[in-house]
């Protein structure tokens, strides 16, 4: 599995940094792919936490001590936080706010594909359609990884804008980590058949082609077509697991 999704992380990887190094890179396409970012954190990260865990949640209830969070939806609603500060850096302006209608309105289609996926994995086989979803949060920390590296920056086109993206992303990659982990968590303990690894890889490996677009949608496309369909063909450079932080024994080469 993860040898099916390293070339895939390596495709998202590839778009963030093309972004973050595009001459048309500024304020105002910070502010589209930011404002894009705190959808995904508020909306399909905590609210999507709230409404699975949570059944008669309602949106009423969204006020302080109205509803119970887990530990999860909390950490999705500092993510937001983080970027909303970013976007307030990039931006200029301190005391700007993010306007909700605009947000809630704020959904991409290639975010959508990714989100309708998502869920007719879940709904066809709910075991591992969840663990798909787990693993593939994050796209292993490509964005957040990328977004770090904003803090070496030291050419005369770096600012405090990308100093906050950098914070932002710092916080997010430590807590997506995790998130990832929960999609193999306890596999050990409860094994699976082959045609059950099958198919979670196949998941795995559905979702994160549909990462690339994502990311590319997010960013306003600042990998050509061409380009895109060579990453989904795997002609990317892979992102080598780190099985030590994982807390697992690498696996023989030809075990993978």
């Amino acid at each position: 599995m993860v040898e099916a999704n390293a070339p895939l992380w390596g495709a998202e990887a590839e778009v963030c940094r093309a972004y973050f190094h595009s001459p048309a890179r500024d304020a105002t396409t910070d502010r589209l792919w930011i404002t894009r970012q705190c959808y995904k954190e508020l909306i399909d990260g905590a609210l999507f936490r709230m409404l699975a865990m949570q059944g008669d949640f309602r949106l009423d209830e969204l006020t302080p001590g109205g509803v119970a969070a887990d530990e999860g939806t909390c950490t999705e609603l500092a993510h937001f936080l983080a970027y909303a500060e970013a976007l307030r850096a990039v931006t200029g302006d301190s005391s700007a706010s993010i306007d909700m209608a605009s947000l809630l309105a704020g959904n991409w289609p290639e975010n959508e594909q990714l989100m309708a996926l998502r869920k007719t994995h879940r709904k066809v086989r709910p075991d591992l359609g969840w663990r798909a979803h787990a693993f593939t949060e994050g796209g292993y920390c490509t964005l957040y990884s990328a977004g770090m590296e904003l803090a070496q920056r030291a050419d005369a086109s770096a600012t405090s804008g990308d100093q906050a993206i950098a914070a932002a992303s710092k916080l997010v990659f430590e807590d997506e980590w995790e998130h990832m982990l929960e999609g193999i968590a306890g596999l050990g303990q409860h094994p699976l058949s082959d045609a059950d690894w099958a198919q979670l890889r196949d998941m795995t490996v559905q979702q994160s082609r549909l990462r690339i677009h994502m990311r590319n949608g997010q960013f306003g496309y600042p990998v050509d077509e061409g380009r895109v369909a060579e990453l989904l063909a795997g002609k990317a450079e892979p992102v080598s697991f780190d099985w030590e932080r994982a807390g697992f024994i690498p696996p023989a080469s030809d075990d993978l």
